[in-house]
């Protein structure tokens, strides 16, 4: 039976004979799964482009010092995880006093009259649930993306971040009482 062209094994081997060919199967593999795991941490779909590509920039470049001790994807979300942390110290060092940005809209306002009234709220909840997020500090809002946006368990985001499992445990607990306190104010507006 022939080898699975995308997976990790394979992609691997083909690192020894073929490294640009096999980065553009790491490529096709992964882009879309960074691109996500960066748009969640950044909230802005240009910012999670760039990093994205930055991230795929360093796995090209120091491929040739991973060692198989955790698995490919592991090791590539690890420098993605990385790679939006320092644009975020970046980006906050440009803007010492003030939040993030706030989430940008994906879709352009012309199609804004094509919702009714519940989706047009539904919309608005969730930005504001996403400006809540961004207001988290760093570590509670990597920790809380990746475990309730992207779904990743707590030993995957323990592998990823390098954080310990109880550490994981209290930066959920701390986010999610933050984003408690965060969005009290509008669920007791929009929902009494």
């Amino acid at each position: 039976m022939p080898k699975n062209p995308s997976s990790d094994e394979h992609i691997m081997q083909m690192m020894e004979s073929n490294k640009e060919v096999a980065f553009s199967l790491l490529v096709d593999a992964y882009a879309q799964k960074i691109w996500v795991v960066c748009h969640s941490i950044l909230s802005s779909k240009e910012d999670a482009e760039d990093v994205s590509q930055e991230v795929f920039t360093a796995v090209f470049n120091s491929i040739d010092t991973f060692k198989g001790e955790s698995q490919l994807t592991t090791w590539i979300h690890a420098i993605a995880i990385n790679k939006c942390k320092e644009h975020l110290r970046k980006k906050n060092r440009k803007k010492r006093f003030g939040f993030l940005t706030a989430f940008k809209e994906s879709e352009s306002s012309h199609f804004v009259s094509d919702f009714d009234a519940n989706q047009i709220e539904q919309k608005e909840e969730i930005q504001v649930v996403r400006t809540a997020i961004q207001q988290l500090p760093e570590n509670q809002r990597l920790v809380y993306s990746l475990v309730k946006l992207e779904e990743y368990n707590y030993k995957e985001v323990e592998e990823m971040t390098g954080f310990t499992k109880s550490a994981i445990e209290s930066l959920m607990f701390r986010a999610k009482s933050k984003l408690g306190d965060l969005l009290s104010d509008y669920y007791n507006q929009h929902y009494k």
